[in-house]
C-alpha cells in the first residue's frame, strides 16, 4: 500500500514547512527593513 494514508484517531499531523533556509533569511531582512530595524542601502554584515 505504497502512499497510503494512515490515521490514528485524536492525532494531527501537520505538514512540514518546505522553506529554505535562504527564504528564511530573505523574509527576516525584509521585515526588518520593513519594521526599521535596517535602514535601507545600511551595511549588514554575517556576524552582525
Amino acid at each position: 500500500m505504497a502512499g497510503a494514508a494512515f490515521r490514528k484517531p485524536g492525532v494531527e499531523i501537520t505538514p512540514l514547512s518546505r522553506e529554505t533556509l535562504q527564504d528564511r533569511v530573505y523574509r527576516h531582512v525584509t521585515e526588518l527593513i520593513l519594521d526599521g530595524s535596517i535602514v535601507p542601502g545600511e551595511m549588514v554584515t554575517v556576524q552582525g
